[in-house]
């Protein structure tokens, strides 16, 4: 009985799954390339635009961190993250780290941006001296807002 349910449950997955490609398929080819177009356009301008929101609120953060303006890292941060004013410390799911001082702009490289999925992007900097420190901001989108959850370096 219970190899029959999981059977006939694959059985219905594997269905369900054909059955919305083919509708996504049928819909693609009903479109004309410059409606095709347009959507590509929009997804890529929507990803540029989240990637630039997070990047400057990157940047944001390391100045705010440098010089302790908790105010504007508790505005843009997430649930997720608690600041320990005492010791300077940011807690979060990647857990506790020294706030970033001493950070020079002319020795900060960007590495990359990986949008994990529509609602998580991360942000790669690597702060460069005698050897590399790569840096790893991470951001979740909440309610249509991109919000700071953390970083943590290597």
């Amino acid at each position: 009985m219970k190899k029959s349910s999981i059977f006939l449950l694959s059985i219905g997955l594997i269905t369900a799954c054909s059955s919305t490609q083919t509708t996504e398929n049928t819909t693609t080819k009903n479109k004309t390339p410059s409606e095709q177009q347009t959507r590509t356009n929009s997804s890529s301008e929507i990803e540029s635009n989240d990637f630039k929101e997070t990047l400057n609120m990157t940047f944001k953060l390391l100045d705010a961190m440098e010089s302790n303006n908790y105010g504007y890292i508790e505005s843009v941060s997430s649930p997720n993250v608690r600041i320990d004013k005492q010791k300077n410390i940011l807690v979060s799911e990647e857990g506790e780290v020294n706030f970033l001082t001493s950070v020079d702009f002319n020795n900060l490289e960007y590495r990359f941006f990986e949008k994990k999925d529509p609602d998580t992007m991360v942000i790669g900097l690597a702060k460069i001296t005698d050897y590399a420190v790569e840096i790893y901001f991470y951001f979740n989108k909440v309610e249509g807002k991109w919000l700071f959850n953390g970083f943590f370096t290597n």
